[in-house]
Protein backbone atom coordinates (compact mmCIF):
# COMPACT_ATOMS: atom_id res chain seq x y z
CA UNK A 1 0.00 0.00 0.00
CA UNK A 2 2.68 1.95 0.16
CA UNK A 3 2.37 3.22 -3.59
CA UNK A 4 -0.65 4.32 -3.47
CA UNK A 5 -1.42 7.48 -4.05
CA UNK A 6 -1.91 9.87 -0.75
CA UNK A 7 -5.36 10.28 -2.16
CA UNK A 8 -6.25 6.99 -2.71
CA UNK A 9 -4.71 5.96 1.01
CA UNK A 10 -6.76 8.37 2.70
CA UNK A 11 -9.74 7.22 0.78
CA UNK A 12 -8.99 3.43 2.47
CA UNK A 13 -8.08 4.64 5.24
CA UNK A 14 -11.38 6.82 6.49
CA UNK A 15 -13.56 3.35 5.76
CA UNK A 16 -11.61 2.03 9.02
CA UNK A 17 -13.71 1.44 11.70
CA UNK A 18 -13.80 4.09 14.39
CA UNK A 19 -12.64 1.95 17.08
CA UNK A 20 -9.67 1.05 15.10
CA UNK A 21 -8.27 4.19 14.06
CA UNK A 22 -6.00 4.42 17.31
CA UNK A 23 -4.46 1.13 16.32
CA UNK A 24 -4.10 2.06 12.73
CA UNK A 25 -1.78 5.37 13.39
CA UNK A 26 0.90 3.35 14.87
CA UNK A 27 1.33 1.54 11.60
CA UNK A 28 3.68 3.82 9.82
CA UNK A 29 4.20 8.17 10.10
CA UNK A 30 2.38 8.37 6.89
CA UNK A 31 -1.35 6.39 8.30
CA UNK A 32 -0.89 8.95 11.70
CA UNK A 33 -0.56 12.00 9.29
CA UNK A 34 -3.38 10.60 7.10
CA UNK A 35 -5.73 9.44 10.10
CA UNK A 36 -5.45 12.99 12.26
CA UNK A 37 -7.65 15.02 9.83
CA UNK A 38 -10.47 11.89 10.44
CA UNK A 39 -12.85 13.55 12.59
CA UNK A 40 -14.16 11.53 15.04
CA UNK A 41 -17.11 10.96 16.52
CA UNK A 42 -18.17 12.48 20.44
CA UNK A 43 -18.97 9.64 22.68
CA UNK A 44 -20.35 8.89 25.69
CA UNK A 45 -18.51 6.96 27.99
CA UNK A 46 -20.73 4.82 30.91
CA UNK A 47 -19.45 3.23 33.81
CA UNK A 48 -22.06 0.04 34.70
CA UNK A 49 -22.36 -1.52 38.26
CA UNK A 50 -24.57 -4.13 39.70
CA UNK A 51 -25.25 -4.90 43.15
CA UNK A 52 -24.56 -8.75 42.29
CA UNK A 53 -20.99 -7.97 40.50
CA UNK A 54 -17.75 -6.77 42.47
CA UNK A 55 -16.59 -4.93 39.69
CA UNK A 56 -17.60 -2.24 37.38
CA UNK A 57 -17.56 -2.71 33.74
CA UNK A 58 -17.30 0.09 30.94
CA UNK A 59 -19.44 0.83 28.00
CA UNK A 60 -19.30 2.72 24.78
CA UNK A 61 -21.91 5.02 23.00
CA UNK A 62 -21.69 7.35 20.33
CA UNK A 63 -23.63 11.07 21.26
CA UNK A 64 -25.46 11.62 17.94
CA UNK A 65 -27.09 7.69 17.87
CA UNK A 66 -28.14 8.31 21.69
CA UNK A 67 -29.89 11.30 20.69
CA UNK A 68 -31.07 10.06 18.29
CA UNK A 69 -33.69 7.72 19.76
CA UNK A 70 -37.29 8.39 19.41
CA UNK A 71 -39.85 8.36 22.34
CA UNK A 72 -40.35 4.27 21.61
CA UNK A 73 -36.62 3.60 21.31
CA UNK A 74 -36.14 5.26 25.05
CA UNK A 75 -37.87 2.48 26.51
CA UNK A 76 -35.77 -0.32 25.25
CA UNK A 77 -32.63 1.99 25.73
CA UNK A 78 -30.44 0.34 28.36
CA UNK A 79 -26.50 0.09 28.90
CA UNK A 80 -26.90 -3.31 26.79
CA UNK A 81 -27.53 -1.19 24.41
CA UNK A 82 -24.23 0.28 23.70
CA UNK A 83 -20.78 -1.38 22.77
CA UNK A 84 -19.05 -3.04 26.21
CA UNK A 85 -15.03 -2.47 26.36
CA UNK A 86 -12.46 -4.76 27.14
CA UNK A 87 -10.72 -3.45 29.77
CA UNK A 88 -8.69 -4.47 32.96
CA UNK A 89 -10.60 -5.37 35.80
CA UNK A 90 -12.11 -2.31 38.03
CA UNK A 91 -12.79 -2.49 41.13
CA UNK A 92 -15.69 -0.99 42.87
CA UNK A 93 -15.81 0.18 46.37
CA UNK A 94 -17.55 -2.21 49.09
CA UNK A 95 -20.47 0.31 50.02
CA UNK A 96 -21.41 2.42 46.88
CA UNK A 97 -19.69 3.68 43.24
CA UNK A 98 -19.97 7.48 43.52
CA UNK A 99 -16.88 8.88 41.98
CA UNK A 100 -15.44 5.80 40.97
CA UNK A 101 -14.53 7.80 37.73
CA UNK A 102 -11.92 10.54 39.30
CA UNK A 103 -12.16 12.51 35.03
CA UNK A 104 -11.13 11.94 31.75
CA UNK A 105 -9.50 14.10 29.03
CA UNK A 106 -8.04 13.53 25.26
CA UNK A 107 -9.23 10.26 25.26
CA UNK A 108 -7.85 9.02 28.46
CA UNK A 109 -9.85 8.47 32.05
CA UNK A 110 -8.66 7.93 35.48
CA UNK A 111 -10.03 5.88 38.04
CA UNK A 112 -10.16 5.01 41.46
CA UNK A 113 -8.89 2.16 43.29
CA UNK A 114 -10.21 1.30 46.57
CA UNK A 115 -7.79 -0.38 48.60
CA UNK A 116 -7.99 -0.93 52.80
CA UNK A 117 -9.96 1.86 53.71
CA UNK A 118 -9.02 4.04 51.23
CA UNK A 119 -9.84 4.94 47.88
CA UNK A 120 -6.81 5.68 45.17
CA UNK A 121 -6.21 7.48 41.68
CA UNK A 122 -3.95 4.92 40.46
CA UNK A 123 -5.61 3.30 37.09
CA UNK A 124 -5.86 5.48 33.70
CA UNK A 125 -6.51 3.71 30.68
CA UNK A 126 -7.45 4.58 27.71
CA UNK A 127 -10.78 2.21 27.09
CA UNK A 128 -11.02 2.23 23.37
CA UNK A 129 -7.45 1.64 22.35
CA UNK A 130 -6.94 -0.67 25.55
CA UNK A 131 -3.87 1.00 26.92
CA UNK A 132 -3.67 1.30 30.69
CA UNK A 133 -1.34 2.05 33.15
CA UNK A 134 -1.15 1.63 36.93
CA UNK A 135 0.46 4.02 39.15
CA UNK A 136 1.75 3.25 42.97
CA UNK A 137 -0.45 3.42 45.70
CA UNK A 138 -0.52 5.60 48.34
CA UNK A 139 0.86 3.75 51.69
CA UNK A 140 -1.51 4.99 54.22
CA UNK A 141 -4.52 2.44 54.50
CA UNK A 142 -7.30 5.03 56.25
CA UNK A 143 -8.13 8.56 55.71
CA UNK A 144 -10.08 10.22 52.63
CA UNK A 145 -8.63 11.07 49.53
CA UNK A 146 -9.55 13.68 47.27
CA UNK A 147 -8.82 13.61 43.47
CA UNK A 148 -7.86 15.36 40.16
CA UNK A 149 -6.94 14.42 36.87
CA UNK A 150 -6.26 16.45 33.83
CA UNK A 151 -3.77 18.13 30.81
CA UNK A 152 -2.39 21.27 30.79
CA UNK A 153 -1.70 22.68 27.11
CA UNK A 154 0.62 25.00 27.44
CA UNK A 155 2.87 22.43 29.35
CA UNK A 156 1.78 19.33 27.47
CA UNK A 157 1.39 17.13 30.38
CA UNK A 158 -1.30 15.09 32.10
CA UNK A 159 -1.13 14.93 35.54
CA UNK A 160 -2.87 13.46 38.78
CA UNK A 161 -3.43 15.11 41.79
CA UNK A 162 -4.25 13.09 45.08
CA UNK A 163 -4.60 15.18 48.77
CA UNK A 164 -4.52 12.67 51.69
CA UNK A 165 -6.47 13.93 54.72
CA UNK A 166 -5.08 10.90 57.13
CA UNK A 167 -7.32 12.19 59.93
CA UNK A 168 -10.28 13.00 58.16
CA UNK A 169 -13.46 10.49 57.54
CA UNK A 170 -16.15 12.14 55.58
CA UNK A 171 -15.99 15.41 53.58
CA UNK A 172 -17.23 17.75 56.36
CA UNK A 173 -15.39 16.80 59.87
CA UNK A 174 -13.30 16.87 61.16
CA UNK A 175 -11.53 19.95 59.63
CA UNK A 176 -7.48 18.60 58.84
CA UNK A 177 -4.77 19.35 57.29
CA UNK A 178 -4.26 18.10 53.65
CA UNK A 179 -1.12 15.83 52.05
CA UNK A 180 -0.61 16.66 48.31
CA UNK A 181 0.76 14.47 45.94
CA UNK A 182 0.84 14.67 42.34
CA UNK A 183 1.97 12.66 39.39
CA UNK A 184 2.81 13.91 35.69
CA UNK A 185 3.01 11.71 32.88
CA UNK A 186 5.82 11.27 30.92
CA UNK A 187 8.11 8.73 28.65
CA UNK A 188 8.93 6.89 31.50
CA UNK A 189 7.99 6.17 36.27
CA UNK A 190 8.24 9.77 37.62
CA UNK A 191 6.77 8.95 40.81
CA UNK A 192 4.78 10.71 43.01
CA UNK A 193 6.04 13.90 43.87
CA UNK A 194 4.94 15.67 47.57
CA UNK A 195 3.74 19.77 47.28
CA UNK A 196 3.26 19.90 50.98
CA UNK A 197 0.23 20.67 52.74
CA UNK A 198 -2.85 22.50 52.37
CA UNK A 199 -5.83 24.03 54.53
CA UNK A 200 -8.24 24.01 52.39
CA UNK A 201 -11.29 21.00 53.04
CA UNK A 202 -12.26 19.88 49.82
CA UNK A 203 -14.65 17.95 48.54
CA UNK A 204 -15.31 15.31 45.90
CA UNK A 205 -13.25 14.77 42.51
CA UNK A 206 -11.87 18.03 40.82
CA UNK A 207 -13.76 19.71 37.66
CA UNK A 208 -11.34 20.37 34.86
CA UNK A 209 -11.41 23.81 32.76
CA UNK A 210 -8.57 25.17 31.13
CA UNK A 211 -5.92 23.99 32.39
CA UNK A 212 -6.72 23.76 35.92
CA UNK A 213 -8.78 21.86 38.32
CA UNK A 214 -11.05 22.72 40.83
CA UNK A 215 -12.45 21.94 43.96
CA UNK A 216 -15.12 23.32 46.91
CA UNK A 217 -14.17 23.82 50.21
CA UNK A 218 -16.70 22.40 51.81
CA UNK A 219 -16.07 23.80 55.43
CA UNK A 220 -16.00 27.55 54.35
CA UNK A 221 -18.26 27.58 51.25
CA UNK A 222 -15.34 28.78 48.48
CA UNK A 223 -13.86 27.43 45.31
CA UNK A 224 -10.48 26.61 45.38
CA UNK A 225 -8.18 25.87 41.77
CA UNK A 226 -5.14 24.40 41.28
CA UNK A 227 -3.31 25.23 38.23
CA UNK A 228 -1.53 22.24 36.29
CA UNK A 229 1.17 24.50 35.08
CA UNK A 230 2.47 26.20 37.68
CA UNK A 231 1.28 23.58 40.51
CA UNK A 232 -0.42 26.28 42.74
CA UNK A 233 -3.80 26.38 44.92
CA UNK A 234 -5.84 29.53 44.52
CA UNK A 235 -8.82 30.41 45.98
CA UNK A 236 -11.51 32.41 44.28
CA UNK A 237 -12.36 35.40 45.54
CA UNK A 238 -16.33 34.74 45.52
CA UNK A 239 -18.45 32.19 45.65
CA UNK A 240 -21.45 31.92 43.74
CA UNK A 241 -24.64 32.76 46.95
CA UNK A 242 -26.50 29.55 46.17
CA UNK A 243 -23.25 27.90 48.06
CA UNK A 244 -25.19 28.07 51.87
CA UNK A 245 -24.98 25.50 54.46
CA UNK A 246 -28.42 24.25 53.60
CA UNK A 247 -30.01 21.05 55.10
CA UNK A 248 -30.14 18.47 53.01
CA UNK A 249 -28.47 20.06 50.57
CA UNK A 250 -25.50 18.70 48.27
CA UNK A 251 -23.31 20.03 46.27
CA UNK A 252 -21.39 19.75 43.05
CA UNK A 253 -19.17 21.90 40.81
CA UNK A 254 -19.79 21.08 36.49
CA UNK A 255 -18.70 22.51 33.12
CA UNK A 256 -21.40 24.77 31.49
CA UNK A 257 -19.57 25.41 28.14
CA UNK A 258 -16.60 27.58 29.32
CA UNK A 259 -17.52 27.86 32.87
CA UNK A 260 -17.32 26.04 36.12
CA UNK A 261 -20.81 26.13 37.56
CA UNK A 262 -22.41 25.11 41.22
CA UNK A 263 -25.03 22.55 41.16
CA UNK A 264 -27.09 22.53 43.93
CA UNK A 265 -29.44 18.66 44.83
CA UNK A 266 -32.08 18.65 47.71
CA UNK A 267 -32.95 15.66 49.15
CA UNK A 268 -36.55 15.31 50.92
CA UNK A 269 -37.01 12.74 53.64
CA UNK A 270 -40.25 11.53 54.44
CA UNK A 271 -42.32 11.17 57.86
Amino acid sequence: MENLHADILSKLLSHIPRESVLSCKLVCKTWNTLLLGRKLEVGILLCVASREERNLQLHYGYYDEIITLTDDDHESFTYKTVERIKHPVINKREREVIDIMVGSCNGLVCFLVPHHRVVDPVYICNPISGEYINLPRIDSKKGLIVSGFGYNRSVDRYKVIRIHYPNRFGYGWPRSPGQVQIYTLVGGDSGWRNLGDIKYSLAFNGTLLNGSLYWLDWNDQKIVSFDLADEEFRLLPTAPPCFICVKHAYYRLAVLDCWVGICALFTISGR
